[in-house]
């Protein structure tokens, strides 16, 4: 930068100057130009006013004295003089030959006497204009020196009013920075001075103290944001375990409540039997049984314990299914298992509530899908996407239908959950997923099963989940997972159908 200043100050210092220069030399050589050729002039008109008296009086030697001495000077080449004389004097004094630099002046000598004037003879000169040249070049050999040296000491100056005013805050701004790049300080800049550069440092310093400021505010708001993010993180998993119990919890009311009527049925039958029994055994003890009781006895005994045996035989089916679901749920152990008796065990348990609603469940998956994945995330997948079907998908008084399907496609599986309910407006498509987001607040629905859905299939099962609907349509959900998770499990991204 220094170096573009002096280059700057002295090109244009040396164009100033030599320009001026330049004027000068041309006004000085016209003006001693001039001078020069006003005391030629005069020196001839001189020489005319002495030879006016000896050629009005014909005196041969001293015209011939005059001329000789003033071709001598130096300003003179040479001298030619035209008279009517009566005698002969010489056409020239001096030499006059061709030449560049000479001038011809002419001047009439004139006799002024009483009478009018009168002109005695014509005198013209040949004049020598060679050392206004010389002088007029080492004029400006001089000054061109001159320049030079007033340039070099202007640059000197110059430099040093640079290296004081501009080079050293400069130098002062650049350690500051240098500074915060390799070790992160920030240092005021003590310079003080009323002008651009003093303003500027003056904003410098100024930006500083608001960058430090802005940092420390940032550091704290990024200290508050962390303990934030944790505290909902905290907070969110404790949703989602609540969210889990909550779905175990409906899913152990609504096996209870299925259980209830085969265990209160074999109950029933069981009593019934027990007091035949009794009738039967105080008609042997009075002697009075006959075979026709002995056969309605033996009858009804047979059909209260196949009744009783097909009541616990359902109650144990519901039982195991439970208890194989909620182990799953509870555990998510890792195992090996068919894809349709999952979903066959998981759909057992949502039976109690699909009868309640009236709507019916129907599953087509081929036998033989052989997962090794986590069953019970998965069914808590299906548990949720069924449950949020029958919450939002139908109208009240109306029988829908939910069906879940599966297809394998190479080393993935394509579950798919569908009803033929309302569907889901346009603007709510993409906010479904989304936590605590739901049409239903207040009215049973909490806005965490779908995200919690999500967080499974992307993170727990390493696979995706797309949504199509369209209103009047009902609604499809479809979860891609592979047939073999991957250990650990990645993290997807959400697929809008």
């Amino acid at each position: 930068m220094r170096a573009k200043f002096l280059a700057s100050i002295g090109a244009a210092i040396a164009v100033v100057v030599g320009l001026s220069l330049a004027a000068l030399l041309v006004i000085e050589r016209t003006a001693t130009v001039e001078r020069n050729r006003e005391d030629r002039r005069l020196a001839l008109e001189q020489l005319g006013n002495i030879l006016e008296r000896p050629l009005w009086n014909l005196e041969e030697m001293q015209i011939n004295d005059v001329l000789v001495a003033a071709v001598r000077d130096p300003r003179f080449l040479c001298i030619m003089l035209a008279a009517d004389l009566p005698f002969s004097v010489p056409a020239r004094y001096g030499t006059c030959r061709p030449q560049d630099d000479y001038e011809v002046m002419r001047h009439a000598v004139v006799r002024a006497g009483t009478g009018p004037p009168t002109v005695v003879g014509q005198l013209t000169a040949h004049v020598d204009v060679t050392p206004e040249g010389a002088m007029t070049t080492r004029q400006l050999t001089w000054r061109i020196g001159l320049l030079a040296s007033a340039l070099l000491l202007t640059l000197l100056i110059a430099d040093r009013i640079f290296k004081r005013i501009v080079d050293r805050p400069l130098g002062r701004v650049r350690r500051s920075l240098r500074d915060y790049q390799e070790r992160g300080e920030r240092r005021a800049i003590a310079w003080t001075s009323n002008d651009e550069l003093g303003a500027l440092i003056a904003d410098y310093n100024a930006v500083i103290t608001l960058s430090e400021r802005a940092e420390a505010e940032l550091r704290a708001a990024r200290d508050r944001a962390e303990s934030a993010y944790h505290d909902l993180a905290r907070a969110q998993n404790t949703l989602v375990q609540t969210e889990k119990m909550a779905s175990l919890g409906r899913l152990v009311a609504g096996v209870a409540h299925e259980i209830n009527t085969p265990v209160g049925t074999a109950v029933t039958v069981a009593s019934t039997l027990e007091d035949r029994c009794r009738v039967f055994r105080a008609a042997l003890s009075g002697s009075t049984l006959r075979r026709a009781a002995l056969d309605e006895f033996v009858a009804g005994a047979e059909e209260a314990s196949a009744l009783i045996g097909r009541s616990l035989a359902s109650a144990h089916g519901l039982l195991q299914s439970f208890k194989q679901v909620s182990a799953d749920q509870t555990s998510e152990v890792r195992r090996a298992f068919d894809l349709a008796a999952a979903v066959q065990e998981v759909a057992a348990t949502l039976a109690p509530p699909i009868k309640r609603s009236g709507h019916r469940l129907s599953i087509d998956i081929p036998p033989g899908i052989r997962m090794d994945s986590y069953p019970g995330p998965l069914g808590q997948v299906i548990t949720n996407l069924v449950t949020n079907a029958l919450m939002h998908a139908f109208p009240p008084d109306t029988a829908g239908h939910v069906a879940i399907t599966a297809v394998q496609a190479g080393d993935h599986v394509a579950l798919s959950v569908g009803d033929d309910g309302v569907g889901i407006p346009p603007e709510n498509v993409g906010r479904i997923f989304d936590p605590f987001f739901t049409t239903r607040l207040g009215a049973g629905g909490t806005g965490l099963g779908l995200s919690l859905v999500f967080n499974i299939v992307t993170q727990t099962l390493a696979g995706e989940i797309a949504v199509s609907s369209r209103p009047g349509e009902g609604t499809r959900f479809t979860v891609t997972v592979p047939v073999a998770v991957p250990t650990p499990a990645p993290s997807r991204s959400l697929c809008h159908a």
